[in-house]
């Protein structure tokens, strides 16, 4: 069994790995409970270069079997959502060669140690953020056990 720690670790290493070995690796990840430092940032607009932002949510879970706490089942379900962000400008080919790359990973994504995907990784073409970049999201479900 799973715990929801354990899944987001699982989840990110699987697609950090993947997308180690990809041709997007010159892309840096970021996540998103890591504060980004923007003490730095130009005042003058500048170009920027590309990254993506791995995140976890968890949105549904059921109980699978009766039992006596700490021996119960439960079926998580959570979002892995791979949120990448381009400078405009380019007619959205960078943010489709990333989210190619992307939708690959999670949809070849298998985890051995109990998360499994649903396989409806699928792209959302978002537009230009508040931070002035291009932003697309590539989304899949996962699940997994968890006994509690």
């Amino acid at each position: 069994m799973t715990s929801i720690d354990e899944a987001r670790d699982q989840l990110i290493g699987a697609f950090r790995t993947a997308w180690l070995a990809s041709t997007a690796a010159a892309v840096p990840l970021e996540y998103d409970d890591v504060r980004a430092d923007t003490s730095s940032a130009p005042s003058a607009p500048t170009r920027r270069a590309p990254f993506v932002r791995l995140t976890v949510r968890h949105f549904a879970g059921v109980q699978e079997t009766l039992g006596r706490d700490d021996a119960r089942r439960f079926l998580n379900t959570c979002a892995f959502v791979a949120q990448i962000s381009t400078e405009p400008g380019d007619g959205r080919k960078k943010a489709d060669e990333l989210a190619k790359v992307a939708l690959r990973i999670l949809r070849r994504m298998r985890n051995p140690n109990g998360v499994w995907g649903t396989g409806d990784a699928t792209p959302t073409e978002l537009g230009i953020d508040e931070h002035g970049m291009q932003q697309t999201n590539v989304t899949a479900t996962f699940n997994y056990q968890e006994v509690a």
